[in-house]
């Protein structure tokens, strides 16, 4: 068995999205302990578009399923242009006003239009001034 297919299946790799010819995927580590209480994030049958050529919609994820429980880490993976960030976007809320989101969105099972603040990640845009930075 290859590395990777072993890394997956000891951390239940699921395919996430097939976008721009590359694949995003999620690998959830369980090694945590399991919090008594929390908030479990889910989302079903997600699909984002945007504005294409001609005045079509371009679809960027289609159908994305998946879930992410407290105590867990969920990493989410994949080149450059399959939808990480536009999946991100999503589950905090930030799509901009030409998106199209269709799907559903869960918070404990019950499903939620999200609305700022309710869900949110950090990005990974550096946003520190290197002058204020220790040597």
């Amino acid at each position: 068995m290859s590395h990777a297919k072993s890394f997956a299946r000891q951390h239940h790799h699921q395919p996430a999205s097939q976008e721009n010819g590359g694949s995003a995927a999620f690998v959830r580590d369980t090694s945590l302990r399991p919090v008594e209480e929390g908030i479990i994030l889910s989302w079903e049958d997600l699909w984002v578009s945007a504005p294409g050529g001609q005045g079509g919609r371009r679809t960027i994820l289609s159908g994305l399923s998946g879930v992410a429980r407290p105590g867990e880490v969920l990493a989410l993976m994949g080149p450059s242009g399959c939808g990480k960030s536009t999946l991100l976007d999503t589950l905090a809320g930030r799509l901009g006003s030409n998106m199209s989101q269709k799907g559903d969105i869960l918070i404990n099972g019950r499903r939620q239009k999200l609305a700022y603040g309710t869900s949110a990640y950090v990005t990974q845009d550096d946003v520190l001034m290197t002058t204020l930075t220790v040597p």
